[in-house]
Order: structure tokens, then sequence, then C-alpha cells
């Protein structure tokens, strides 16, 4: 009934995460492909290390970015394969989907519009990306369908999520490589019409301030490696 699969395919575990406004327990429900599962377990064997346990990417950053503020929020991490757009609540994760928008598309759009290299592509959407108020920047044309793709799906889950408990999101926070492309967070933040924010995911970790410069600049891509070491403390 709720898991779309073979059983026999995939690890299943749960967890409780509250009661709901009809007095029903809310359980979190997990499954993970064995094969998945599998080839984490090689990896840490190959390496010579000791794998405690296995957690989604997701929780790993919501522990990070988010933490037990009771405000709904959505994470969206936009890799280089996919898209995830997830709902925390009160620390939990209530929704999470992947599409098959990301930043490489980006890139081969940018490659294949301009003709120009992917190594070229690459640069342009890390260093100009889009121009939220320039309307006929050249880029901006290319990236545009990509991104409202993006953008309605991340208002579908909302709506979704609206729909299911009567609450809405009210902050939007990005994560990974593509987090600080520039102009990324305004468009999310104008096509949603909810603050966007690049996450900060050493915001409850103490640190030398001279690595300022370096967390501002890479600090957004360590979320996950964050919020696992939080989890081991915690």
């Amino acid at each position: 009934k709720y898991i779309p699969v073979p059983l026999d395919s995939v690890l299943v575990d749960w967890s409780l995460i509250g009661t709901g406004a009809d007095g029903k327990i809310l359980i979190l429900l997990i499954a993970i492909p064995k094969d998945l599962v599998n080839e984490y377990q090689f990896i840490a064997r190959e390496s010579d290390l000791k794998l405690n346990n296995l957690e989604l990417e997701t929780t790993s950053a919501a522990r990070a970015l988010i933490g037990t503020d009771p405000v709904p929020a959505v994470l969206m991490d936009m890799g280089s394969r996919d898209t995830t757009i997830s709902v925390v609540d009160g620390g939990y994760l209530r929704i999470s989907h992947s599409i098959e928008a990301s930043g490489e598309d980006l890139t081969r759009a940018l490659a294949n519009s301009l003709n120009i290299s992917w190594r070229r592509a690459e640069e342009l959407k890390k260093e100009q990306g889009l121009k939220v108020m320039d309307n006929n920047n050249q880029i901006n044309d290319v990236l545009a369908p990509l991104l409202d793709t993006i953008v309605n799906a991340a208002k579908n889950i909302i709506n979704l999520y609206f729909s299911k408990t009567n609450k809405k999101v009210e902050k939007l926070i990005i994560y990974g490589g593509a987090a600080k492309m520039p102009g990324f967070s305004q468009y999310l933040s104008k096509g949603l019409g909810i603050d966007a924010l690049i996450g900060n995911p050493f915001s409850e970790i103490i640190y030398d301030k001279k690595l300022n410069p370096i967390m501002e600049e890479i600090g957004h891509e360590f979320t996950i490696a964050a919020g696992l070491a939080l989890k081991a403390i915690q």
C-alpha cells in the first residue's frame, strides 16, 4: 500500500514523528533499495572502515540546517544527477521527492544552446548564473525552462503538504553544489513567493573564524557531512 516496489528488494525502517491533528500517530516510513545498501557496505569493507549505520541524506541535511525548528521548511538539493525537494517539519522529514532536473542538465543546456564547451558552460553557470532582473539575458533564456520545472515541482510539494496538514511552508533552504549559483536563490524566492536561503550547515558548530571566507564559499557543500557529525554528538 505504501511501498510501490517489491518488499524483498528493499530494507524498511520507521520512526515515530508525532501525533496528527486528528490524534493519529504519525510514522516516517523509509524504504531503501538493498542494492544501494550493499554498495555502501562494499565501499566501507574495501576501505577497511566499520559501517555503523546508514542514513538518508535529507535526514542529515535537516539536522544540520534546520535542527528542531518547528516552522515547516523545504530543503532543496540540486545535485549533478537530480534535484531532491523535501518538506521538514519539527525536525522530521515529512515528504521527499526527486525530479530529473540537475546541475548537469543546466550545464548541458548551456553548452548545446550556446555552442560552447562543457567546461565553458560550467564556468558560465557558476560565475554568472542567471540575472533575475535581466529579461534579455541569453543565459536566462536557456536556464529558465529547467529552473521552472524545479519551481513547479516545489510548488506541488508545498501545496500537497498544506492540503494534508493545513500548515504553510514559510521558507526554502538550498544546499549542495548548485546552491550558490548566482541568482538561483532569488529565482526560487520569486517563483515560490517564500524566502529562499542558502543553508549554513556550520551555524551550530564552533570553528576558527579565520575559516569564515572558506566556509562562505564552500561550506554548503559539506551539509551531509556536518549533519552526520552532529548525529554522533547529539
